[in-house]
């Protein structure tokens, strides 16, 4: 107990109270709170608690899921509903680094650090494949496609971060036999920028792999399909 600050002791007896009554909302809440301490911190159905404090927690759903000694845990974004995570994790000198919490039964393939501070993390979660996206930025993280669980072949520079992800696929009902056709989107996540820009216009391939490589500051080549190439400029994602 004595690793939490004074401020935070006149909720202790709270706190306790929602140990036998099961009340942890109104409980995380009695922590004191102030310009860099809310008492608790809610994205989504996560909760840290005590928000910038060292040795808080992360609950999911009022349910307590990660805790580290000697660490501050100073933002999560959830990467699926079922209850897995990314997070940002600040030591006692102040450095901040990059994880993933997953589920026993998953498995972390790689966290690649493509750029400082953008992450590409290629997951198995339930049997299914995801590649995602982020930027840990001082205390945040901002997931690049949160709506979609693919984010392929990112390729950096020093004006940003460009990549894309298949949208869908459409097959021949007539022609069994015949490829399918797979509809890719490009992304491109500005250096130093909080917002992802899009590509309006879609790339139609007869597959799902593709590779990006920046020719200048502001053109972009994509090689996709059987040897069919595009090249775009920065000025036309919207």
């Amino acid at each position: 107990m004595n690793r939490f600050c004074i401020s935070c002791r006149a909720g202790l007896a709270a706190l306790l109270l929602w140990c036998v009554l099961g009340g942890a909302a109104q409980a995380m809440e009695q922590f004191a709170a102030g310009p860099k301490h809310r008492g608790i911190k809610t994205i989504g159905l996560f909760q840290v608690f005590p928000e910038n404090r060292q040795d808080n927690a992360v609950y999911f759903r009022n349910r307590l899921v990660l805790t580290l000694a000697g660490k501050t845990i100073v933002d999560v974004a959830p990467i699926s509903r079922t209850g897995r995570f990314v997070y940002i994790a600040r030591d006692g000198e102040a450095i901040s680094t990059f994880h993933a919490n997953l589920d026993p039964k998953d498995r972390l393939v790689r966290i690649t650090e493509i750029t400082e501070g953008i992450f590409h993390l290629r997951m198995m979660i339930g049997g299914v494949a995801y590649k995602k996206l982020y930027r840990m930025s001082g205390g945040s993280i901002l997931d690049a496609l949160p709506t979609f669980k693919t984010a392929e072949g990112p390729a950096a520079s020093p004006e940003g971060v460009v990549f894309y992800h298949v949208a869908s696929i459409a097959k021949n009902e007539e022609d069994a036999e015949a490829a399918p056709i797979f509809t890719l989107r490009l992304h491109f996540l500005p250096a130093g920028g909080d917002t992802v820009r899009h590509l309006p216009d879609p790339i139609f391939s007869t597959g799902t792999s593709g590779r990006l490589r920046w020719l200048s500051k502001t053109r972009i080549r994509f090689s996709f399909g059987q040897g069919k190439r595009a090249v775009f400029n920065t000025a036309q994602f919207k």
